[in-house]
């Protein structure tokens, strides 16, 4: 059981990291839209996508491992089978974890509208100048057959 809050709290200081380099990312995006950098801004999107595959995993395998420890623990005559080191690394890990989200989300907040407004100008640029949408990609798409 103990090996169980071990990993859960090793995923959870890997997921720390990874929204830091999520937010490092968007303060990069933001940037980068400011400056126009088309290049910068689907580069920075992918790499974007792929940290979020990450989280998404992570998160799953904590709730799993969560979940096991619990029913674990619920079958246990003793409820206080982890030592005070193991518990302080999980509640360190838990908090700093909570702090990087937050941040994360502060930082996504102020990105998100930089990336709307700079979709509703080009599709304004677009209709204006007669290119229909369908050719525009967003920067965000995969493209599968590059010349």
């Amino acid at each position: 059981m103990e090996k169980l809050i071990v990993r859960v709290t090793e995923l959870m200081q890997e997921l720390t990291n990874t929204y830091q380099k999520l937010a490092n990312i968007c303060e990069n995006l933001a940037t980068a839209f400011v400056k126009g950098q088309t290049e910068s801004v689907e580069l920075l999107t992918r790499s974007g996508q792929g940290e979020l595959l990450q989280v998404r995993a992570k998160l799953s395998q904590i709730t799993n491992l969560l979940t096991t420890f619990t029913h674990q623990q619920a079958n246990r005559k003793d409820s206080n089978s982890l030592n005070a080191q193991e518990k302080n690394n999980f509640e360190l890990a838990s908090k700093a974890l909570i702090v990087a989200a937050k941040n994360f989300r502060q930082i996504c907040q102020k990105t998100a509208p930089l990336a709307i407004n700079g979709i509703a100008f080009a599709n304004v640029c677009f209709d204006i100048y007669g290119i229909e949408s369908t050719t525009y990609h967003e920067p965000y798409s995969i493209r599968r057959n590059k010349t």
